[in-house]
C-alpha cells in the first residue's frame, strides 16, 4: 500500500478547504495563515461559498505546494484555529 505523500510529485497545485460560521474573520485567519507559507498566494485565489441560509462559509484555496511540510504546517495551523470548524 502505497504512502499518500508518495502519490504527489511537487511542486504541485493542492485544494484546500476550510469551513466555519461566516465572518471576516475566518476569511481574514485563512488569509494570514495562507501569506504565512506561501508569501506569493494571491487573495483572488480563494473561493467563497455560503451555506444555504448563510450561517457557514466555505473557502477553498488552491494552492502551488512546494513541498509535503507547507501543506502539513497549513492544516495544522487551520485546525488549531477556533474559527474554522472543519478542513478538507
Amino acid at each position: 500500500m502505497s504512502n499518500i505523500k508518495d502519490l504527489l510529485t511537487f511542486p504541485c497545485e493542492f485544494p484546500i478547504k476550510v469551513m466555519g460560521l461566516a465572518s471576516a474573520e475566518l476569511k481574514a485567519a485563512v488569509l494570514q495563515t495562507l501569506y504565512k507559507y506561501l508569501p506569493d498566494f494571491k487573495e483572488e485565489q480563494l473561493k467563497y461559498r455560503s451555506s444555504r441560509n448563510g450561517r457557514y462559509l466555505s473557502i477553498t484555496a488552491n494552492i502551488m505546494a512546494s513541498d509535503q511540510e507547507t501543506i502539513d504546517k497549513i492544516y495544522i495551523e487551520f485546525n488549531s484555529n477556533p474559527l474554522i470548524l472543519m478542513t478538507l
